[in-house]
């Protein structure tokens, strides 16, 4: 916000805002003193989800089903930030969201549930030292059903998982190699089209605006997911 009011073109990494209402802030902020916000979505330009889109593109019939796993590692630390300070830890897998909505175009949230991991430190506090998150998604056009599971464990090897099956029994996957595997600097890339963005040219003008529409969604959604597991979490807390 800052930066904005100061007169700088803004490259912000995600989640820019922490409501819907304090992005659409950001926006017309940035719309009304003619600068860029640009939001860091860099993993729907790595080869994985561009190879990923080919084949769902491609599929022998339309999608029926599909699930994005997410397992990686965490710190008791960093997961009592994202209670305590962001308000939910569905914030630390709004990419995730992105992506989907990448995929397979707009969606709702059908429900959410967390599962916490508890222990006791050093100091004989009680902390939380990991969760999974699962959330059903239904796409707004051809009601394909979404899993999103956000595996976060303290010591785990960050791995994804995607699946999707067609109504003729035909499965697409990505691969492993594909998930890792980028030819180009994703960092630079981006950068590029920050730079064409404040440019004006007439194609990165459409690129920011889609930029503007996904996060838009991603947070939506977030703040849905959001209002869904805090209970959960509430209860977890006000326990320590």
């Amino acid at each position: 916000m800052q930066s904005l009011e100061h007169g700088y073109h803004v490259l912000v990494e995600y989640p820019p805002a922490m409501s819907s209402l304090e992005w659409q802030q950001l926006v017309q902020l940035a719309e009304a003193k003619r600068l860029i916000l640009h939001v860091e979505w860099m993993a729907l330009y790595s080869a994985g989800q561009k190879i990923l889109k080919g084949k769902l593109e491609r599929a022998s019939s339309p999608v029926r089903c599909a699930t994005l796993h997410l397992r990686s590692g965490w710190t008791p630390t960093a997961f009592d930030r994202a209670f305590d300070e962001i308000g939910s830890p569905v914030f630390a897998g709004i990419s995730r969201l992105v992506r989907i909505f990448d995929l397979f175009g707009p969606f709702t949230v059908v429900s959410s549930s967390l599962e916490l991991d508890a222990a006791t430190n050093t100091a004989g506090d009680k902390q939380c030292t990991g969760f999974t998150l699962k959330t059903k998604l239904v796409t707004l056009s051809g009601g394909i059903s979404i899993e999103w599971i956000e595996e976060r464990k303290v010591g785990t090897k960050r791995n994804t998982l995607f699946e999707a099956s067609c109504e003729n029994g035909e499965r697409i996957y990505e691969e492993p190699t594909h998930a890792g595997w980028q030819p180009w600097s994703l960092f630079a890339y981006d950068l590029c089209l920050f730079a064409h963005e404040i440019a004006e040219e007439p194609e990165a003008v459409r690129t920011l605006a889609r930029n503007h529409a996904l996060t838009a969604m991603a947070i939506k959604a977030a703040e849905d997911i959001h209002s869904l597991i805090a209970p959960q979490y509430s209860s977890f807390y006000s326990s320590r």
